[in-house]
């Protein structure tokens, strides 16, 4: 017990958890058992399971070795995203921003003991952007539920000991029969046990506005969640948490009339969990399985803390490890994913995608690739003063590319709209691409790649590409010294230095964020310190190796020359604080073996500041979208200017067919007077008619 005590103590919960603007609540990094980004994490993270959840999956109460997914990565390959307090609003965030695009299975610690609660609380406070995608302003009328804490204080049970001169669980019992606090303690098989019914009732009842619109909101978050899989290739596992309440009801029927209550309300909020899983067919498990089974006792701590004790996190990891491994072997036949396949079956599925900010180096790192075997279009852009080499870049990607941009009404320079991943023009670009891609992988038994500037940005549309496909993306980010880039911009197309240190920022960030840094990092220094290492190191992640024969220092001696070092005599300084950041935390991250963690934290710090001057780049967006409009309409105008000449020249036309039409109007009338005059000069005779 005391060993449980003082691995997480109440007493220091700011030591280990601080408030965040965005999430609410994140972990500390100064905490020893915390990894660079706040969680508790192995110290080699995997991807077989990315896994989210509150105090539940964090592990209150118990060590980090004692956690239930630390357990877990003893057989499974695990990064986990979780902390105390946490609602499914968190989990989504996580889940969209955090997860390695390599996972396999997506895994959501949802606990009915407050996470409905937590849901409404953590979504109405948020200053995440992502929020309104779930809030609506009649939700702001609903009344939280009091916290438990203003409600009952320890004093209260001190105040009874001292008057009563009895043990605390007296004092527990006594008071509980008073109304006075709501707690409830017996012993069970001579074991003390210690329990809040009423408060978790009413956290869990979905009668309560709070609670409804909880569960409303978490419905919604589940089946984001759910998509965010779906389009990733990853499959989704709820596991749904009992309160420690739940557990003994279900396990003693008839325990306490308030336990049935919580066990009652918990039922029917899984009814409707369970009913959205079945929708979506997706999978789930329910611990309450396991953690009701007699000896319950022994799975919590036998005071008012509700979370499980260091027996109890071994029954669920083992238990989940039952559920995970039968999910993992189905993943791995299906080839859901880019784990547990056969090379020699899937050497033309792979596509090397080379990501960068522009001017970092992209174009030499294409031609070190070529040279070691990688295949590239046969359709590129031609060579040019600013890259005499020739920037290796498919012609008819980076037409779509171009096109869909003017579409969107973006700008190269600024971040895409909201929502243009459903957008029609984004549905036409991918039928495009679809088709550029089937061409190119299947020309031959190699290794296709490609890069443009803007890929970046259209991650997501070429993540739905590569698993409709059944492509393994291979990812390499080329990164240079930001301020070598800006000088770059500057001599070569003349852009304002604080403009190009925003593409830099942008560019670099949208890589890493739709990524989740799962790549390999290249410095375009490293070329010149130590190329062969670097080639070497890179051959062996793309899977060249599998083809490429050669020599790689006779090939590089033709590629990386002294002249392209050009960065050591520049003498601009970067400006903007968050691309100093950025660029000392990939300082420390080369090739694919790096903390990722650390460096997704900077990222996120990154694009939270941007997120900030929002309104900025919107504005900016509103009046591109404006001009393209106004440029259509001159275009409408110039085109209709344009037939003015024919239409003269037609209506010259139908004048003289209109006097033509005229004259013989005239002729008819004349020769119709002619008639008239004939007739009066011979009438008929009367008689003839007779006849």
């Amino acid at each position: 017990m005391s060993k449980e005590k003082a691995a997480v103590p109440d007493l220091d919960i700011n030591r280990y958890f601080r408030d965040d603007e965005i999430w609410m609540t994140r972990g500390n990094p100064a905490f020893p058992e915390h990894d660079a980004a706040g969680f508790r994490n192995p110290d080699r993270p995997g991807t077989d399971i990315f896994i989210v959840g509150d105090s539940w999956t964090y592990g209150h109460g118990v060590t980090k070795t004692e956690s239930w997914p630390i357990l877990l990565s003893q057989n499974f390959g695990v990064t986990c995203c979780a902390a105390g307090g946490w609602g499914s609003f968190q989990y989504f965030m996580a889940v969209q921003e955090l997860m390695p695009v390599s996972t396999k299975i997506c895994l959501i610690g949802f606990y009915l003991g407050n996470d409905l609660v937590d849901a409404f609380k953590w979504t109405k406070n948020s200053k995440s952007p992502l929020r309104h995608r779930f809030w609506c302003d009649e939700f702001d009328r609903v009344p939280l539920i009091m916290k438990w804490k203003d409600r009952v204080r320890n004093y209260q049970i001190r105040e009874i000991m001292a008057v009563e001169s009895i043990s605390k669980i007296k004092a527990f019992e006594l008071a509980h029969q008073r109304d006075n606090i709501d707690i409830l303690a017996f012993k069970i098989e001579g074991i003390p046990q210690i329990f809040r019914p009423r408060q978790r009732a009413e956290l869990i009842n979905p009668e309560i506005q709070a609670v409804r619109v909880g569960l409303e909101l978490t419905k919604a978050m589940f089946v984001e969640i759910i998509d965010i899989c779906e389009n990733s290739g990853i499959e989704p596992l709820f596991v749904i948490f009992p309160s420690k309440e739940a557990c003994f009801a279900a396990s003693r029927p008839g325990l306490h009339p308030e336990m049935d209550i919580v066990l009652s309300h918990e039922v029917e909020v899984k009814k409707e969990l369970k009913a959205l899983f079945r929708e979506h067919d997706v999978s789930n498990t329910d611990v309450i399985e396991v953690l009701s089974k007699q000896p319950e006792r022994l799975f919590f701590a036998n005071s008012l803390d509700a979370h499980p004790n260091s027996e109890g996190t071994k029954v669920i990891a083992t238990y989940l490890e039952e559920v995970l491994s039968p999910l993992l072997e189905k993943f791995d036949n299906n080839n859901l994913h880019t784990f547990k396949i056969n090379m020699q079956e899937t050497k033309t599925k792979r596509v090397i995608v080379v990501l960068g900010a522009g001017r970092s180096g992209t174009s030499l790192l294409m031609q070190v690739l070529v040279s070691m075997g990688m295949r590239i279009s046969e359709n590129l852009i031609t060579a040019n003063i600013s890259n005499p080499e020739g920037p290796l870049e498919d012609l008819d990607i980076f037409e779509t590319h171009k096109n869909l941009f003017n579409e969107l009404g973006g700008h190269r320079h600024l971040p895409l709209p909201d929502k243009w991943v459903n957008s029609n023009p984004v549905k036409k670009a991918k039928l495009k691409l679809e088709h550029i891609l089937t061409q190119r992988i299947n020309l031959d038994n190699t290794i296709w790649g490609f890069k443009d500037p803007r890929v970046n940005s259209f991650l997501p549309l070429w993540f739905s590409l590569f698993i409709s496909l059944r492509i393994i993306p291979v990812f390499v980010l080329a990164v240079r010294n930001p301020k070598a880039v800006v000088t770059s911009f500057l001599r070569q197309y003349n852009h304002p230095t604080y403009i190009s240190e925003l593409v830099w920022l942008t560019r670099t960030i949208d890589a890493l964020h739709h990524t989740a840094a799962d790549c390999f990092i290249v410095h375009y220094e490293d070329w010149f310190t130590q190329p062969s290492k670097l080639a070497q190191e890179l051959l062996k992640y793309t899977g060249l190796d599998e083809y490429f024969t050669g020599n790689v220092d006779e090939v590089l001696k033709d590629i990386i020359k002294p002249n392209l070092n050009r960065s050591v005599h520049e003498e601009y300084q970067v400006q903007n604080k968050y691309v100093l950041k950025l660029y000392d935390a990939l300082k420390e991250c080369r090739g694919a073996d790096f903390d990722r963690a650390r460096l997704m934290a900077v990222v996120k710090e990154c694009r939270q500041a941007m997120d900030e001057f929002k309104g900025w780049y919107l504005i900016a967006q509103e009046n591109i979208a404006r001009v393209s409009t106004l440029r259509e309409q001159l275009q409408t105008a110039k085109e209709k200017q344009a037939e003015i000449p024919e239409l003269r020249k037609r209506i010259r036309e139908l004048e003289r067919e209109n006097q033509r039409l005229s004259e013989m109007e005239k002729e008819i009338l004349r020769a119709d007077q002619a008639l008239n005059h004939l007739q009066e000069l011979y009438p008929q005779n009367p008689t003839h008619d007779r006849l």
